[in-house]
């Protein structure tokens, strides 16, 4: 990733001089300083890398460098205390060409771009579109489904009591921007968008195989605060290391697709607010090792948000996966290949100045609908500072 970020930044130094683009490259960020409580080391809302929204110190930094009026630079840096390798990570870096080729409403986004899945990552990185602190569970919560390997219908039993286990895939992951190139626009009242990634959306590492992810994008806004939208990606997800484990004659990983649909919708009326996306994931794998050849997810969330008296405002998000039924050798039956899960959060907030919001937010994770009160939960107060 990095290695992009440096190659992005060769690419602008040729379309303006170095010494411009030093004095002319423009930075902003956030810093997010947390207290928790409850289940302090609950690992639900963890990152593959370590990193976690609730940990108690995140620093974003957002480089830019306009070219011209039409091709610009983009760049996003994280630190984040539970970092593995403590130090800055990029997560993404990429050019933007607006207007391509002359025509207005075709523009043109490459490098490590964020998902143009949905609508969660257009309002992931802002600082104060998220009015709470965790990610929708379908943006990071890892599934039983390995990527370095082909699965069993016993190992996905086995491993479905293990929550959000590093090194499975989720339905998508918003903490890992993907390599590739987007065509988007609006055209009146339709908004669009078609891109090619390297990795898969459940699997940005799976950019190691031969394949390539197709994603489409579709959407409605229907006034100037409603918008209604249709999603659809599909990529192979395995590692290569998958077939390097393989016995029985499978080489080619890319045989073996993922693919998620969804719909997405936002309704903004006065003080009121509200986002919601509902998906099916679907992954491939050999039926000699899995023996109905596919597994299933699905996954949604509503989020709403209330502004009042001027500073402050109430918010919640209630989220669930569920999985779908294969056969369990152990039990004889067919049963979930996951543990289901359900989550609500919810949160006050109040805005100290334009540049600085203060949020206690409550997170409880239910495996078992039964909500009892050894539910994994966490207790937090974060001051949420833009610069």
């Amino acid at each position: 990733m990095r290695r992009l970020a440096i190659l992005l930044l060769i690419i602008l130094a040729g379309l303006a001089p170095l010494s411009h683009l030093c004095a002319q490259l423009t930075w902003s960020g956030d810093v997010a300083v947390l207290i928790k409580g409850l289940d302090r080391h609950l690992i639900e809302n963890q990152n593959f890398r370590g990193d976690d929204p609730f940990h108690e110190i995140r620093v974003r930094l957002f480089p830019r460098h306009w070219v011209n009026d039409r091709i610009a630079f983009f760049g996003e840096l994280l630190y984040d205390n539970g970092l593995n390798d403590a130090a800055l990570r990029v997560n993404g870096a990429y050019v933007v060409i607006n207007s391509l080729l002359e025509y207005q409403g075709v523009n043109l986004k490459a490098g490590l771009i964020p998902s143009p899945f949905g609508n969660y990552s257009l309002r992931s990185t802002y600082f104060n579109l998220n009015p709470l602190i965790g990610v929708p569970l379908m943006w990071h919560y890892r599934t039983p489904m390995p990527t370095d390997m082909y699965p069993t219908n016993e190992f996905l039993h086995k491993e479905k009591v293990k929550t959000n286990a590093a090194g499975y895939a989720p339905i998508g992951y918003d903490a890992c921007w993907d390599t590739g190139v987007e065509l988007f626009g609006d055209l009146g009242r339709l908004e669009y968008s078609l891109a090619l990634t390297d990795g898969a959306m459940s699997s940005p590492g799976a950019s190691a195989n031969d394949g390539r992810q197709l994603m489409a994008r579709l959407g409605l806004n229907l006034t100037a605060g409603s918008r209604l939208g249709f999603s659809v990606a599909r990529g192979p997800h395995f590692w290569p290391l998958a077939a390097d484990m393989d016995t029985l004659g499978y080489k080619r990983v890319e045989e073996f697709q993922a693919t998620v649909i969804g719909v997405y919708a936002q309704y903004i009326i006065n003080h009121l607010q509200f986002y919601g996306e509902l998906v099916r994931s679907t992954w491939e794998a050999p039926q000699a090792y899995l023996a109905e050849g596919q597994a299933h997810a699905d996954a949604g969330y509503l989020e709403g948000r209330y502004d009042f008296l001027v500073r402050w405002y109430l918010a919640a998000r209630l989220d669930f996966i569920a999985y779908s039924l294969i056969y369990n050798p152990a039990a004889s039956k067919d049963e979930p290949w996951g543990d289901d899960l359900l989550r609500l959060e919810t949160g006050l907030g109040y805005r100290l100045s334009r540049e600085a919001i203060v949020k206690l937010v409550y997170q409880k994770n239910d495996y078992r609908h039964g909500w009892r009160s050894a539910d994994p939960q966490v207790l937090a107060l974060q001051l949420h500072l833009a610069f």
